[in-house]
């Protein structure tokens, strides 16, 4: 409840987004109800809240305790069912909604005149296709148990490879570009990257932009070894990619090493968009090396069910400030499903296993920033303010949540976030039930993170700012859908 309060558009005044040159980036789209629209959705996850705290601690009376309600929150069969009947529903949904929306015939385009190819697929084409990989889903389970897991772990693997590794060793070519058209490219990369440049030699930063750490690694390395280029800024953006993918692929091995194909259906559903040879390398808010932080959150969730609650903490802790401090957007969707996680481990609330709990996890975040002064601090000559950062934090979010773009409709941003409240309640109905296994927390706690991080599309719903919630929907499905067979 607290994140809700302080996750909001009116943390600070809006002010505009400053671009390397010191001016203002003009915005061409807004939509004036795009602020009431976030507020409304803000207020529907206060309301989720509530209701998940209900249902959670109404075992506390007894003559609820034995009404079978919590048996439901990891029933596999239900999920499996639930997840098929998900899927036929969005394509009902696409049929009579999204497709007459699409051109008659297959089409291309440039993507704003920059960089690659977008292919507009016929209304026909993405409904069969559509229909055709729900079909396989269905399928795959049946003969999931005569597939050698290992071959399986490597194919996942080499797809992650494939895609990430080749545009790391070729020529970024610009020479076609028209002209005009990197500006929008340099304002980008300036939202990004632009934190770094007075930091660099010592001064009070004009902007944080994405990443306050970001922009102490590029500062620490400009400062010793010579600024550095548009095109080592461009292979930084591909590093991130590559990051990206093998933290999701060795999440997807932390979540479940018995069933790689979970791994194989959220791979395949992430890494498209963020290959080295897509358009996201021009585009680093849209890159992998943004959201790094999500693959994380789940090899750092599924680490900590092996450690004791006041240990697990505060590696919780430490974690979530260096993600707030990676990305103040992402990492504070990242906190509310760490301090979930940490809620609904604790079997007995007492005031001694919650302070325990609190304040293992403060500590863990108070030392994080501290490590994060003192490397500032030896390596930039220079001791950071405390305050201002997290001054700087609140205006970063009220400077993304000063425009929005037009409403439209979307059946993936309704499935991701329709799946996402179905886990919430699930574990809420678990931990009624009493104590909760390692894949229910980790299902709700990825839920969690998909709903908070949810107000961010709902402000500028674009078929773009969607890829980033496909991590989540790729292991809650798939683990709907395939961990049935594993128990099986």
């Amino acid at each position: 409840m607290t994140l809700l309060v302080v996750w909001q558009p009116w943390a600070a005044s809006p002010s505009p987004i400053i671009g390397f040159d010191g001016r203002a980036i003009p915005i061409t789209e807004n939509d004036p109800s795009a602020q009431a629209r976030v507020y409304r959705y803000q207020i529907a996850l206060l309301l989720l809240v509530l209701a998940g705290m209900l249902i959670a601690f109404l075992p506390r009376f007894n003559r609820f305790r034995n009404d079978g309600l919590g048996s439901l929150g990891d029933a596999p069969r239900l999920r499996t069912t639930t997840a098929l009947s998900v899927g036929i529903l969005l394509l009902a949904a696409i049929h009579l909604w999204w497709i007459p929306t699409l051109p008659e015939r297959t089409s291309i385009v440039r993507f704003g005149e920059i960089h690659g190819l977008i292919a507009l697929p016929s209304a026909e084409l993405y409904y069969w296709s559509a229909a055709g990989g729900l079909l396989v889903l269905m399928l795959a389970p049946l003969g999931a148990q005569r597939l050698n897991p290992r071959l399986l772990w490597w194919l996942a693997l080499g797809y992650a490879l494939v895609l990430t590794l080749p545009g790391l060793f070729e020529p970024i070519a610009l020479d076609t570009t028209p002209p005009g058209s990197l500006q929008g490219v340099e304002w980008h990369f300036d939202a990004v990257f632009g934190g770094v440049y007075t930091p660099a030699v010592g001064a009070e930063g004009r902007q944080v932009g994405y990443s306050f750490l970001l922009s102490l690694i590029r500062a620490l390395v400009e400062r010793h070894f010579g600024v550095l280029s548009f095109a080592t800024d461009i292979r930084m953006v591909q590093a991130g990619n590559l990051a990206f993918a093998l933290c999701a692929y060795w999440a997807c091995r932390l979540w479940n090493r018995d069933q790689p194909l979970i791994a194989l259906t959220t791979l395949a559903l992430v890494l498209p968009w963020v290959h080295n040879n897509h358009q996201s390398v021009f585009f680093p808010n849209q890159s992998g090396l943004r959201f790094v932080a999500f693959p994380a959150a789940v090899m750092v969730l599924r680490a900590s069910h092996h450690l004791p609650i006041g240990r697990a903490s505060w590696l919780l802790g430490i974690f979530g400030v260096l993600a707030l401090l990676w990305n103040v957007e992402t990492g504070l969707a990242v906190v509310a499903g760490l301090m979930v996680y940490l809620t609904v481990r604790i079997s007995e609330l007492s005031p001694r296993t919650l302070a325990l709990a609190a304040g293992g996890f403060s500590g863990g975040m108070a030392m994080g920033l501290c490590g994060f002064f003192l490397i500032e601090w030896l390596g930039l000559g220079v001791w950071p303010q405390g305050s201002p950062i997290f001054l700087r934090m609140a205006k970063t979010l009220a400077t993304d949540y000063s425009y929005g773009w037009p409403l439209y409709f979307d059946p993936l941003a309704i499935l991701v976030l329709g799946y996402a409240i179905w886990n919430v309640f699930a574990l809420a109905m678990e931990r009624r039930a009493g104590p909760l296994n390692d894949r229910v927390i980790d299902r709700g706690s990825l839920a969690v993170i998909a709903l908070v991080w949810g107000a961010y599309y709902v402000m500028r719903p674009h078929p773009w700012n969607t890829w980033s919630y496909l991590l989540f929907l790729g292991l809650l499905l798939g683990d709907s859908l395939f961990s049935v067979v594993g128990q099986a």
